[in-house]
């Protein structure tokens, strides 16, 4: 894997940004703002990956023009899902922002 690449707002470059509307866009940011969310409670000690989730999924639901196609918290080398939260995780996410299908994903570290 390699860091993704974001514009300046934190939202994951991608040519699909240039299809969103003016209107679209903070709901697309709102991936963005959901993974940096969940960095925070993992760093604050939340080891339970079903929470993770249904927080990230409040965050990007709060846009009615957003629908979650999956959000998963697996390991980052087996891709395998991970329900406990012991090491390094990868979550990733895939969201429709009205017809903008968005991917993003955030490896991330919870707090010992």
């Amino acid at each position: 894997g390699c860091p993704t690449v974001r514009e300046p707002d934190g939202l994951a470059m991608s040519s699909r940004n240039a299809r969103l509307s003016a209107k679209q866009r903070p709901a697309a940011l709102s991936l963005f703002n959901a993974l940096t969310e969940a960095k925070l409670l993992a760093a604050d000690g939340e080891t339970d990956a079903r929470r993770l989730i249904e927080r990230i999924a409040l965050k990007i639901n709060a846009y009615p023009e957003n629908q979650i196609d999956y959000i998963r918290v697996c390991d980052p080398d087996t891709l395998e899902d991970t329900p406990v939260i012991h090491g390094p995780v990868l979550i990733a996410l895939a969201v429709r922002v009205g017809n903008v299908r968005l991917i993003d994903n955030l490896k991330l570290t919870p707090n010992p």
